[in-house]
């Protein structure tokens, strides 16, 4: 595994600091522990901690940077010998499938690959797309389009999508869309044909289309009532996502 001087270099040249410091205490179990004190202070439970202990010196955002290069450090390290020493490729176990699941949605790859350590960015991509974990964009509401929410997937022709949509407040109604696009700006479009929603619709269709497909959810009837709407999502072997907002 990389030495403290091999750290302190590498933030140098990334941030202009050595980050001395930060390394020495993510390090410092291994005088108990030996080398397993990779165990401690090594994945994402420890930055909150070591944000707060060094982030008046060096400021939050850099402290995580120095903190997750490092463990991107020890992680390609790991899985340097492990290539070298003719391993087969680690399975993937029940509880790195369910941390990936509940954390995909609000980590980047690089991030979880930092959390579980042994798995590359590579990885947890291929992971994800084995699971049908779609990351979904959000389009930024407009001021003169505030009661109207566009949540576009990135879906490959064939594949099947189920949705969900539970609709609360007012009386439950939305009008509903989709679509798909390739270059033109997404907020600028709309759906050709538009259905209300009252309460709960549930739908699925096969892509006919490699690219941006838009779900669309609008509120610009009520001029008062605000709405609250769950969708939730699924490729035909993954598990549902679910995508909340109110419009």
């Amino acid at each position: 595994m990389p030495q403290h001087e091999e750290h302190c270099v590498h933030s140098e040249k990334r941030y202009g600091v050595r980050g001395d410091d930060i390394h020495a205490w993510m390090d410092e179990p291994a005088r108990v522990s030996g080398a397993s004190h990779r165990n401690y202070r090594h994945d994402l439970r420890g930055l909150p901690t070591a944000i707060r202990m060094f982030g008046k010196k060096y400021g939050a955002e850099m402290v995580q940077d120095i903190y997750l290069d490092h463990l991107r450090a020890d992680s390609d390290e790991n899985r340097k010998r492990e290539q070298e020493s003719g391993l087969k490729p680690r399975l993937w176990s029940r509880l790195e499938d369910d941390f990936l699941y509940r954390k995909f949605l609000e980590l980047s790859d690089g991030l979880l690959a930092a959390a579980l350590q042994t798995r590359s960015i590579g990885e947890i991509r291929r992971r994800r797309k084995q699971l049908g974990l779609i990351r979904p964009r959000i389009i930024k509401r407009t001021k003169a389009e505030p009661r109207i929410q566009r949540v576009v997937l990135r879906l490959q022709r064939g594949q099947k999508i189920f949705g969900d949509i539970e609709v609360t407040g007012g009386n439950k109604d939305i009008d509903f869309g989709h679509f798909t696009y390739k270059g033109a700006p997404v907020n600028s479009l709309k759906p050709r044909n538009l259905e209300r929603v009252w309460g709960h619709k549930s739908f699925g269709y096969a892509a006919n289309f490699s690219g941006n497909h838009c779900f669309y959810f609008s509120n610009i009837f009520s001029y008062i009532t605000l709405k609250f709407v769950r969708f939730s999502y699924r490729l035909e072997k993954g598990k549902w996502i679910p995508v909340q907002f109110t419009i």
